[in-house]
């Protein structure tokens, strides 16, 4: 938790200014490589009462063709709503397309998450929190497609 780079005080995966939480990179050759990463996310808010507003969203969050890509979720908060918790679950595939095909097929699959919770007090006007994230991520193989059916920011609904 801290400032993000607009100076908004946000919940965010990763330490301040020391580059992205999580990485992942792959070799080359004669074909192409992408990376796709499908997720579910699930954040609430709530006031110093009893008013909870949770959002759900879930879908393709990015697909990059760069040999590595890097990822540090989170979340502006808001003063308007003191209590902030916030749960993200990815799975990322590496894909790969031989020079002599049309056909992108899966080779590796990995499955991360991290989540977290902020608090603001204003009393002292600070915010505090804390988070987790996956210890152990590993690249498996597969032959399993990643399926969407929409993009992850259309599809954020607040309940």
């Amino acid at each position: 938790m801290g400032l993000d780079l607009r100076g908004a005080w946000s919940l965010y995966f990763g330490k301040e200014n020391t580059g992205p939480a999580i990485s992942f990179s792959h070799g080359s050759d004669s074909g192409q490589y992408e990376w796709v990463q499908v997720v579910t996310l699930t954040s609430s808010e709530r006031d110093n009462a009893t008013t909870t507003q949770h959002r759900v969203g879930n879908g393709l969050d990015v697909v990059e063709a760069d040999i590595q890509y890097n990822d540090s979720p989170g979340e502006i908060l808001d003063y308007s709503w003191p209590h902030f918790h916030r749960a993200d679950w990815f799975t990322m595939y590496l894909m790969y397309r031989p020079t002599s095909s049309d056909v992108w097929v899966p080779l590796y699959s990995l499955d991360w998450n991290w989540s977290g919770d902020a608090y603001y007090n204003s009393g002292s006007n600070t915010w505090s929190g804390g988070g987790s994230s996956s210890t152990q991520v590993t690249f498996v193989r597969t032959t399993g497609y990643p399926s969407w059916t929409q993009m992850v920011a259309d599809s954020l609904i607040w309940q």
